[in-house]
């Protein structure tokens, strides 16, 4: 009896020992997977499959978009990195950057912007990516009297804001809110002073266009100033990208990608911050 149990305790024993040696031997490895495993060929495979779903969610999803001016100041600045989403419009000839098809005519699943969204559009002249505020649609009539927007005839709600902002202290700005019948409303900036646009004519939108304005009033250069002159005049359906949603992260004037000792010069407080 001693014996027979010695010798199952043996067996069992080799048995048990040598189970994880032929799992992980070369010859187990070629039964099952018919190839010995390689570990470069794993990596290679879980990188190629990661950089295209990056690809494709950066293509037809999400896009972040550097902002390199304070048009859309005090709700967007210069160094944010914006978000923004692809889908929000529907797709047309610009919303699977960096893939163009400006020959499309109609936007794919389309979806009708709200007023007073935040849009990221290419303006198809210069091939710059422009970031600003949707204010009218086709048919509407808008013009402006003292710095006032009218939609239709009808005022846009505002309020003034106290105090004065200070985006650049040697240009104070005054703030007003802006808000619209669908909730909508926004921080707006202006120095006070008449300006060249401050007082237009009224302007009726063309079919497949937007009436669009900067935040940052008398520094955008927007709807109301012609393309020969720098500005975006209207926008057209098809140049729309997408709704910019969030900021990711902001830097300032010091940041470079290229010095690791400037990588502190971030906007802390605006990480993960909401556009109104």
């Amino acid at each position: 009896m001693a014996r027979r149990a010695a010798s199952r305790y043996d067996e069992t024993r080799q048995s048990t020992s040598s189970g994880p040696k032929d799992f992980g031997s070369k010859d187990f490895g070629s039964k099952v997977f018919g190839r010995a495993p390689s570990r470069f060929f794993d990596i290679f495979f879980v990188a190629f499959w990661a950089l295209i779903f990056a690809l494709l969610l950066r293509t037809f999803l999400f896009q972040p978009f550097y902002i390199p001016s304070h048009s859309m100041a005090p709700n967007i600045v210069k160094g944010d990195y914006v978000i923004t989403s692809k889908y929000a419009y529907g797709y047309g000839g610009y919303s699977a950057l960096p893939l163009t098809f400006p020959e499309l005519q109609k936007r794919v699943f389309r979806r009708a912007p709200r007023r007073g969204d935040v849009a990221v559009f290419r303006d198809e002249r210069t091939g710059r990516n422009i970031v600003k505020r949707i204010i009218a649609f086709e048919g509407e009539r808008v013009r402006l009297e003292n710095e006032r927007v009218f939609i239709n005839d009808a005022p846009v709600q505002t309020q003034s804001l106290e105090p004065l902002a200070t985006l650049d202290p040697n240009r104070p700005q005054l703030q007003r809110r802006e808000g619209h019948d669908n909730g909508v409303s926004y921080v707006t900036f202006n120095d006070g002073q008449s300006g060249l646009y401050d007082n237009l004519d009224t302007v009726i939108v063309p079919q497949g266009h937007y009436y669009v304005l900067g935040d940052n009033r008398d520094n955008s250069a927007d709807s109301r100033v012609a393309k020969a002159a720098g500005g975006t005049a209207m926008v057209s359906e098809n140049e729309l990208i997408g709704r910019a949603e969030f900021i990711l992260l902001s830097v300032s004037d010091n940041f470079s990608l290229k010095n690791p000792l400037t990588w502190h010069n971030v906007r802390r407080d605006r990480f993960f911050k909401d556009i109104p």
